[in-house]
């Protein structure tokens, strides 16, 4: 179930950049700005929707996070597996979303956020920024309000390189 249909922004590429400066995976910025990839935007507020998004946490041959040479055939996981395999993420990333638990654990109000994601296909999204605030607003069991802010871009590797492996 969406929340009702991405709508076009009169964001540009400078402006996305300006409001997400924390992005660091492998996007083309250049081509973004260049080919003008439509910007779209809307209220997220949805769980199972949220488990179906890819996130910057990867698997490979039964590892999470994996190094050398396991990292060639690691393929990007969904939010929903991220959360099944919580306890074999590294430890860094298991207390980062902790902390944001617990942070929010306190308050009575819907958690509220902007989200960065790079929107593939019609409804395939990759979360480039705030993985572990989206983990833990799905951990969290509460009402949440996500501002989805959604590149539609091509799927190629040149445009995000972690395409490639959202399989």
């Amino acid at each position: 179930m969406t929340q009702g249909p991405l709508v076009s922004t009169k964001m540009t590429a400078a402006d996305y950049r300006r409001h997400f400066p924390q992005i660091e995976s492998g996007f083309n910025w250049e081509r973004f700005a260049a080919e003008r990839w439509p910007i779209e935007r809307r209220v997220l507020t949805n769980r199972e929707e949220l488990l179906g998004f890819y996130t910057f946490f990867r698997s490979s041959l039964g590892r999470v996070m994996p190094r050398f040479l396991h990292w060639l055939a690691s393929r990007q996981m969904r939010m929903a597996e991220v959360l099944e395999k919580l306890h074999r993420l590294p430890t860094e990333d298991r207390q980062s979303i902790n902390y944001f638990l617990k942070l929010w654990s306190v308050s009575t109000e819907p958690i509220s956020m902007d989200l960065p994601t790079y929107r593939f296909g019609e409804t395939e999204h990759f979360i480039m920024d705030g993985n572990h605030r989206a983990c833990a607003i799905a951990l969290s069991g509460r009402p949440f309000r996500i501002e989805l802010y959604s590149i539609a871009g091509p799927r190629e590797p040149d445009a995000l390189v972690d395409l490639a492996s959202c399989k």
